[in-house]
């Protein structure tokens, strides 16, 4: 059977597990899940709104994202889809509202993101009266939306502009933020990376355990396009051509970087372990040549809904990508990942097979939970299965049966 049968098979075995477990009243595990609020302007069926998330498969609900101004405040970066100020579309209400027919889960507003870089966080860290402006805006923030916490995703300190003394100053912000929301009863968790050459200069582990509620580790984005050759998004381990690459390619495996992260003595239920609802893909520079670190030409076309050369969502997978015949699947049994070509393009993404797989990897190291990046490229409509087919699978095998739409 090949790989795209059983994704298409697999979900019929999901809904099951998830009918007859029983529910937990309280969930071993955590299971946090982000949502790019973006994704409403994606095209036809790729788009996806507060109202379509299922609120009974995560614990907490995270909201991306917010920025940071010129004052040190943090601010939307949507008004018109955040707010309802201005006729606006006030999804921040309508998501953190969701906790009145939701009341289990908790619902965070993360602030950053790749695209909003290092440097004005760098500077608002570097200064006791800037840390205090900011730690007050998230404050009154956090109030005025009712969100129950704030996520930090500064990518990364010391880097992309950042400063050496930033090391050191996160921990100060982390402590100040800490110090303001836990008498409130808020959350603080922040977004990791998952890279050792980044981990080393960016944190000071031994000090953020203290301050932090759970850290959310980005496994993920170990290649891409950004690469001169093909590379898994998301591998379970490492090979030999791995450690032939040498550093950073001997680090990149979902393996290594959570026994970093528990070798530098986190403990395991501050870390949710990150699984990707989407694949990174390439054109071959050779369609003859296509095991990982073959030569890349670039980044693959982008895929009908998100429309980013070289990312595809899950949904957009099977729902429009793998429909079409002549993929040829390839279980790479070292990596333990899924990749798939066809002529030039070639992807690497995670089927529910392997998404299995790494949870049984997840119980078996003693971590917190997981989370899930992100819930919108999930199969959300139901067009290859039951909906949301790998979040239903995570929430399942961690905590039983969710209380949840859509499973009938």
């Amino acid at each position: 059977m090949s790989i795209r049968a059983q994704l298409m098979l697999a979900p019929v075995m999901v809904l099951t597990t998830v009918l007859i477990a029983q529910a937990a009243a309280d969930p071993p595990y955590k299971v946090v899940c982000y949502f790019e609020s973006w994704a409403v302007y994606r095209p036809g069926l790729g788009s996806h709104d507060v109202e379509d998330i299922d609120f009974d498969l995560c614990t907490h609900h995270i909201y991306t994202f917010a920025g940071l101004n010129t004052n040190h405040k943090i601010h939307s970066l949507d008004p018109y889809h955040d707010l309802y100020n201005n006729y606006g579309e006030g999804a921040y209400l309508r998501f953190t509202g969701m906790k009145e027919t939701h009341p289990q889960i908790k619902t965070m507003i993360s602030i950053g993101g790749w695209n909003e870089g290092s440097k004005k966080y760098s500077q608002m860290a570097s200064s006791a009266e800037y840390r205090a402006t900011f730690v007050q805006s998230v404050v009154d923030f956090l109030a005025k939306y009712k969100f129950d916490g704030l996520d930090l995703d500064w990518e990364y300190p010391t880097l992309r502009g950042g400063a050496p003394e930033d090391k050191e100053n996160f921990v100060l912000l982390l402590k100040d933020l800490s110090e303001a929301l836990r008498p409130r009863g808020l959350l603080l968790s922040a977004a990791l990376s998952p890279g050792r050459q980044n981990i080393e200069p960016a944190y000071d582990l031994d000090e953020m355990v203290k301050y932090l509620d759970f850290m959310n580790v980005m496994n993920y984005d170990y290649h891409g396009d950004w690469d001169p050759f093909i590379g898994h998004n998301a591998p379970m381990f490492l090979t030999q051509k791995d450690v032939e690459h040498g550093e950073p390619f001997q680090w990149f495996s979902l393996n290594y970087t959570m026994n970093y992260y528990l070798g530098r003595g986190v403990p395991g239920s501050q870390l949710m372990m990150g699984f990707p609802l989407y694949g990174r893909g390439f054109k071959l520079q050779d369609p003859s040549k296509h095991a990982p670190y073959d030569p890349s030409n670039g980044p693959m076309d982008g895929c009908p809904y998100s429309e980013e050369p070289g990312f595809c969502g899950y949904n957009e997978l099977c729902e429009r990508i793998f429909s079409q015949s002549g993929w040829t699947d390839v279980h790479d049994g070292d990596m333990q990942a899924i990749y798939s070509y066809k002529g030039s393009n070639w992807i690497g993404w995670d089927d529910l097979n392997i998404v299995k797989l790494k949870l049984d990897y997840l119980k078996s190291i003693g971590v917190g939970g997981a989370m899930l990046w992100s819930i919108d490229t999930d199969d959300f409509r139901g067009l290859c299965g039951p909906k949301y087919a790998i979040a239903n699978l995570i929430w399942s095998e961690l905590n039983g049966a969710a209380d949840s739409e859509g499973r009938e």
